[in-house]
């Protein structure tokens, strides 16, 4: 069986990095999810890290969120969805 690690911490501070970049230029950005197939615990930890708007090439990723913590669908065109938080 395949794995994939992933480090918080350096994912954190990407997030971070990134957000901070974009929001000097006053633009937005989608993370797109589409190596993590909707693994809800690296969407929530997207989610935790202020990643608000995330995409994906499949429907069926997205659908499968959990629902504990509160995304609303925003643009959905085939063949991407994207969501943003509520």
């Amino acid at each position: 069986m395949n794995r994939l690690l992933i480090d918080l911490d350096a994912l954190r501070h990407n997030c971070r990095v990134v957000s901070k970049w974009v929001a000097q230029h006053g633009e937005s950005f989608t993370v797109v999810t589409k190596a993590l197939c909707g693994h809800a615990d690296l969407i929530r930890a997207l989610n935790d890290f202020g990643m608000n708007s995330m995409g994906d090439s499949r429907i069926e990723n997205l659908r499968r969120h959990p629902k504990d913590f509160a995304l609303r669908r925003g643009l959905v065109s085939a063949p991407a969805a994207r969501f943003r938080a509520a």
